[in-house]
């Protein structure tokens, strides 16, 4: 796959979106962590499959730091405003943050 900052054309970015966001609740949930660099340089993008890979997790801090939620909100800020300007689709932060984390 490519770097998700390289890739120009997606043809379901909304469904590349969500696969993102149900990545960082099952990390949330299942692992108690939280990325804190997601970014559209540490998400690859399999474009025969469709499927996507998180990766770089030096600055990951598990559900009990002092600042997880500031880091997740920013991590999802960050993919609203790169999915946004990049590729035209966009979710409420407050909405997905409460979904990554209820």
């Amino acid at each position: 796959g490519k770097e998700l900052v390289n890739i120009d054309y997606l043809k379901k970015p909304l469904k590349i979106l969500k696969q993102i966001i149900k990545f960082e609740r099952k990390l949330y949930k299942k692992y108690k962590l939280i990325h804190a660099d997601l970014t559209e340089y540490n998400i690859i993008y399999d474009e025969e499959s469709g499927k996507i890979t998180i990766i770089d997790f030096p600055q990951a801090v598990t559900v009990v730091h002092p600042n997880a939620l500031e880091l997740l909100e920013r991590d999802v800020n960050h993919l609203m405003d790169f999915f946004g300007k990049k590729y035209g689709v966009q979710l409420d932060t407050e909405s997905v943050v409460k979904f990554i984390t209820k």
